[in-house]
């Protein structure tokens, strides 16, 4: 959680805690998403994927180290059905251990 850091200093930090073959996996505020490739981009993350997580207003982004800027827009990951419970994407990576395809 973000709460009294701010972005660039919170994400400086969780930089530092990866192995330098690491992955840095967040969900912030899709308002913010523009800001947070920004910096990650100046911590020297190039493979960034995102995923919109709807319908809150939340992003998941996954970025890894690389020298080149390659931006990538993964398909919506919709956790709850219209009429309540999770979709059936969400309950198996929520209770079934699936991998989050992004």
């Amino acid at each position: 959680m973000e709460s009294s850091a701010n972005l660039a200093r919170w994400l400086a930090v969780a930089t530092v805690a990866l192995k330098p073959a690491g992955t840095l996996t967040i969900i912030h505020r899709s308002d913010r998403l523009e800001e947070i490739v920004g910096h990650l981009a100046t911590q020297g993350f190039g493979e960034i994927a995102t995923k919109l997580l709807p319908p809150a207003a939340r992003v998941l982004v996954c970025a890894r180290r690389s020298a080149v800027l390659k931006r990538r827009l993964s398909t919506p990951l919709v956790l709850h059905r219209p009429e309540g419970g999770y979709t059936d994407e969400a309950e198996a990576i929520l209770r079934h251990g699936a991998s989050l395809a992004i």
